[in-house]
């Protein structure tokens, strides 16, 4: 019985957590090709950022051919550091495991004074070349919507010691050896440890800090690109899960619906961004809730080309009923959305489901009719840089009579004259909206050559 109850336990909080669990608007995933660029990047910025090294002073005795001495090395220096190759590689479940080849040179000051009468002394300069391999462990992960990453050393290992000794006997050299085996070379590996692991995390927390997780789109809508989950880390790719919903400037209030389910990659790119229709349509859904899905047309904002003028006396043969009631009157049109317009991805494109209404309004005498209106358009969305842009392109638009001052008459009529609205008038200004696009997250001074947008 209690295995039972604790079994039910654990599936209640399983289902707790993936009722509250947050799919992600929007994922970024950058394959190991990318991953490899941006290391090559982070590893040219690590070492012109890593300058001279001193070391502690050692001294001490040892016993020698020509008897025990006291010794002291002193001004040592670890400099002209430099990472020659480098490689990284990628281990699930969120771990990015570097390698780096180093090279660098050490320069110092040795002194000795013999313990025996005449205490016979000398000292010199000694130039070391190194080679050290070092392995570094970059752990990526989530804190407060901010991507983090963690560098600990794995290991440091001096794999080449070339010694240039300037005076002094022969039988130095080998004193040398030994004593760089011993703390010297503790004392070196420490050093490039510590200056590795600490200019590493100071480069990913400063890249991490200029990494924004909001963009202000205007002065009144931004976009949170805040991480819902944990990055994922495959063998092949990085992806990074954000919010990418759109808010009023201080309303955070979420939106009535929930991103589907999206996949971390669809193509080999270095970089990929695959959006989900969420994105969008918290977007229309903050415009239309602002009233911005609205406009006014009057007969001075058509072209001189235009089909139709908007004067009672165009629509005489028409609807005669509207010429009758109001001859030769000018009118307006007031063009707004009902409800919040939908978009919906396929892998045959998108497609945007609008219902809306038509005003027909003349002027100083006021609403002669309306006509409800359900258009259905095609839409299209690429990255121009690292912005998000989009177009839509009217399919259909079917017409129902919603409201009439005028008496009944057949719709139809007015399919040409609404759809001509619709696409020089109403679209258009969404299209302003799309064509500016929204910026996708990025690391400010990185761009990517032709990053891919998926849905």
């Amino acid at each position: 019985k209690k295995m039972k109850r604790v079994v039910v336990i654990v599936n209640i909080l399983l289902l707790l957590l993936k009722v509250n669990a947050i799919s992600p608007g929007l994922k970024t995933t950058i394959s190991y090709d990318g991953i490899s660029y941006l290391k090559d990047v982070g590893i040219s910025v690590l070492e012109s950022n890593i300058g001279s090294i001193n070391l502690p002073t050692e001294s001490g005795s040892v016993g020698t051919p020509v008897g025990t001495i006291d010794y002291t090395l002193s001004n040592i220096v670890l400099d002209s550091l430099q990472i020659p190759s480098s490689s990284i590689t990628l281990s699930p479940p969120s771990f990015l495991l570097l390698s780096i080849d180093v090279t660098a040179k050490i320069t110092l000051n040795w002194h000795y004074r013999e313990h025996a009468w005449p205490h016979v002394s000398d000292s010199g300069t000694a130039d070391v070349s190194l080679v050290a391999s070092t392995a570094v462990q970059i752990t990526v992960g989530e804190n407060g919507g901010r991507p983090t990453a963690q560098a600990t050393i794995v290991s440091v290992d001096i794999t080449t010691f070339d010694l240039t000794l300037h005076g002094g006997a022969s039988w130095l050299y080998d004193i040398f050896i030994k004593m760089f085996s011993g703390d010297i070379k503790d004392d070196t590996q420490s050093a490039l440890s510590s200056v590795i692991q600490q200019q590493t995390n100071l480069g990913l927390a400063n890249t991490l800090a200029d990494l924004p997780i909001s963009y202000s789109i205007n002065s009144q809508v931004e976009i949170d690109y805040e991480l819902v989950s944990q990055p994922v880390v495959t063998s092949s790719y990085l992806s990074l899960p954000d919010k990418a919903e759109f808010f009023r400037v201080g309303n955070t209030t979420e939106a009535p619906f929930t991103a589907s389910d999206i996949p971390d990659t669809l193509t080999g790119d270095q970089i990929q961004v695959i959006i989900s229709d969420y994105v969008l349509n918290t977007a229309a859904l903050i415009l239309f809730r602002s009233g911005d899905l609205e406009t006014l047309i009057t007969d001075e904002m058509l072209p001189s080309t235009a089909p139709l003028r908007l004067n009672t006396s165009y629509f005489i043969d028409l609807i005669p009923a509207l010429y009758k009631a109001y001859p030769d009157k000018m009118m307006e049109i007031r063009a707004y959305a009902i409800n919040s317009p939908v978009s919906s991805f396929s892998p045959s494109g998108a497609q945007m489901n609008a219902t809306g209404a038509l005003d027909v309004i003349v002027i100083d005498d006021g609403l002669a009719f309306t006509l409800d209106i359900y258009i259905m358009c095609s839409g299209d969305a690429s990255l121009n840089g690292m912005n998000v842009v989009g177009e839509l392109t009217l399919m259909t638009a079917d017409l129902s009579l919603g409201y009439t001052n005028i008496g009944e008459f057949d719709v139809g009529v007015l399919q040409g004259i609404a759809e001509f609205v619709i696409t020089e008038q109403v679209l258009p200004l969404a299209n302003n909206l799309l064509h500016s696009g929204f910026p996708i997250p990025s690391i400010p001074g990185i761009t990517f050559e032709s990053p891919e947008l998926g849905w």
